[in-house]
């Protein structure tokens, strides 16, 4: 007997898919008037529900920077080790289940100084609760759910930790091309100086061209010291996520690579996104928790052992 009580069916009464706008015009005219219905098929993308963050990126820098984050991570050893102590509470939920089998053995001598007694050994099962109610299942239920909803905790962090890594890494890349481009304003605008000084002891330019020549050189210095600044602070940022040192070999070179950084996506349904989301997959599991609990609950006021 089962006394859970029925999940209920979540019906949020939204369409199912994204709104399309419907136009006036005929088929026809609007495949002749779009040129881009002639143009060649494009290659089918992959749809976002099913593609996972390996898919997703593509640089195998950042791939590796990433698995590397991911074991070395303090927090996603922390969500590691919960998995594992909640996997280990459902283990010991499921044994209680069943009855746990005894065997004794002793040996009885009459006398003291006899060399012969009597062996005797038994074999039994402890007491055991019969599970007519289904306590003892609800509470097994409660264990597996509580460790799927681990689990799904785990990926949550996993993917915040992708995330938060995946922006560390493109953020120095951001910067470091910031760098280079302040690197070159400067030498350039030492260039113009040294033309402008080279003008003024000819006439061709006043005192004060001169002087704003030499004030956008300082302002361009300026500028790379402050981006260079921002550089080691995103490096230093982006080695706290990994959790260890980072090969100066998977480093971003500024955003001159050639093959693209991401892998294009489809929209696909909101609905279905939102299935596959671990914060949600998480909390459904701990809504299906707590509803065990309460059918071992109410199974508790029924509690025959022998």
């Amino acid at each position: 007997m089962n006394l859970q009580p029925e999940v209920p069916i979540a019906d949020p009464q939204i369409p199912a898919t994204w709104p399309v706008a419907v136009s006036s015009e005929t088929p026809s005219a609007t495949a002749e008037r779009s040129p881009s219905s002639r143009s060649t098929p494009s290659e089918p993308v992959q749809p976002a529900v099913r593609a996972g963050w390996r898919d997703f990126f593509l640089d195998p820098r950042l791939l590796t920077v990433m698995t590397q984050a991911l074991t070395s991570n303090r927090d996603a050893r922390v969500a590691l080790l919960n998995v594992e102590r909640a996997r280990a509470l459902y283990s010991a939920a499921r044994a209680d289940t069943w009855p746990a089998p005894t065997l004794n053995a002793a040996l009885t001598r009459s006398e003291p100084a006899s060399s012969t007694g009597v062996y005797t050994a038994s074999a039994g099962l402890t007491a055991f609760e019969l599970d007519l109610f289904g306590r003892l299942h609800s509470l097994s239920q409660s264990a597996l759910h509580s460790y799927l909803a681990q689990e799904a905790a785990q990926r949550s962090t996993e993917l915040s930790l992708i995330a938060e890594v995946a922006t560390a890494w493109l953020t120095l890349a951001l910067d470091q091309e910031l760098q280079h481009i302040s690197r070159n304003t400067l030498e350039n605008r030492q260039k113009a100086l040294t033309l402008n000084e080279h003008r003024y002891r000819l006439g061709a330019v006043s005192e004060l061209d001169l002087a704003e020549a030499r004030t956008a050189i300082e302002t361009a210095r300026s500028d790379l010291a402050r981006y260079t600044g921002q550089v080691m602070e995103d490096l230093n940022a982006l080695t706290l996520l990994v959790g260890s040192p980072i090969d100066t070999s998977l480093l971003p070179h500024r955003f001159d690579a050639p093959d693209p950084i991401f892998q294009a996506l489809s929209a696909g349904l909101p609905s279905e996104v939102l299935l596959h989301r671990p914060d949600v997959l998480q909390a459904e599991q701990k809504m299906r928790a707590a509803n065990a609990e309460i059918g071992a609950a109410r199974a508790a006021f029924f509690h025959p052992s022998v």
